[in-house]
């Protein structure tokens, strides 16, 4: 979903690439951007770390 929101809120020229999701059987458009997208993992794996580590703890995603 994070790709997603990403691809409609980029700057410039982007080239979609859609992405197949098999777990739940759909799929998202990504930007395209190889940079792009390695930093929204990395930004992802840091969550995730931070809710294991934090469990009853409320955490929200934010873009700015």
């Amino acid at each position: 979903i994070l790709h997603t929101i990403l691809f409609h809120r980029a700057l410039g020229l982007v080239r979609p690439k859609d992405a197949d999701l098999e777990l739940f059987d759909i799929t998202y458009v990504q930007c395209g951007d190889l940079e792009i997208e390695k930093k929204i993992e990395e930004k992802i794996e840091q969550f995730i770390s931070w809710v294991e580590k934090h469990p009853n703890e409320k955490s929200q995603v934010c873009g700015v």
